[in-house]
């Protein structure tokens, strides 16, 4: 059962703690992240906009004649260093994997209890509650009751279980992803193997209710059992680990049927 957390109340004010790195891990760490509870339309000195674009480091990518033709851009990156391959694909000829910005920075699939409505809304800019900023992902409340919100990425930064739900309050806004941090992760899970690259998908996607929680503080167990709740994958994440995988071959572990 997801347990729960409100903002701002359960959540600690941020350090500069750097985020932890595997031994084997060539990267740096990364600058401390924070919260903001202004908005991110904000000009204030606590607004995401006033924060520089950090761009992700790269993990490793298949030569380009095993690479599909793609017309978005890589983004610039100042570090080429490739993290520690396992030992099963280290004879492989393997190049860096840069992280791509993809045309729809993510998708917004909407349900009522547990039956999906209508068809899946591409998200293309900001809009009145996500704001996609630098890579980093915020929610804003702009609506009189709360919202809750189901990411595991935030919950790694803040040392919450992995299934955590946060309450965000009316005219509260919380960064529910950084793709600097899930830079760091992918680099550490290369070194694990198939499986815990794969794992990271799960980060990928978050979920968001409406007025009614879940968890175990809440009668609602389940996502599902809320009157409206959307779901959000992130593109730009996903298809990099789709890269990733891909370069990465199949898993060590053979599939069966209780896989």
């Amino acid at each position: 059962m997801p347990q729960n957390a409100t903002f701002p109340d359960s959540f600690h004010q941020p350090n500069n703690t750097p985020f932890p790195l595997s031994p084997n891990s060539p990267y740096p760490p990364s600058p401390a992240s924070s919260t903001y509870p202004n908005s991110p339309a904000s000009s204030g000195p606590g607004s995401p906009f006033q924060l520089p674009a950090d761009t992700p480091p790269p993990a490793y990518m298949p030569p380009d004649d095993q690479m599909g033709q793609d017309n978005s851009q890589p983004m610039d990156t100042s570090n080429n260093m490739i993290p520690q391959i396992m030992p099963s694909i280290s004879s492989r000829d393997v190049q860096p994997v840069a992280y791509e910005e993809p045309k729809h920075w993510c998708s917004i699939v909407y349900y009522e209890l547990n039956n999906r409505v209508g068809e899946a809304f591409h998200a293309s800019s900001t809009s009145v509650h996500l704001y996609y900023v630098g890579g980093e992902v915020y929610a804003e409340c702009l609506s009189d009751s709360s919202i809750f919100v189901q990411s595991r990425n935030c919950n790694f930064h803040h040392g919450f279980h992995p299934t955590t739900v946060c309450k965000i309050p009316s005219s509260c806004s919380l960064k529910i992803f950084n793709n600097q941090e899930f830079a760091q992760l992918l680099a550490q899970s290369v070194n694990h193997g198939f499986e815990a690259v794969y794992e990271l998908t799960k980060m990928c996607t978050i979920r968001m209710s409406f007025v009614k929680g879940w968890g175990a503080e809440y009668h609602r167990q389940d996502v599902t059992s809320t009157p409206c709740w959307i779901e959000i994958h992130l593109h730009g994440p996903l298809q990099w680990l789709d890269k990733v995988l891909t370069q990465m071959g199949s898993p060590l572990n053979p599939i069966s049927s209780v896989s």
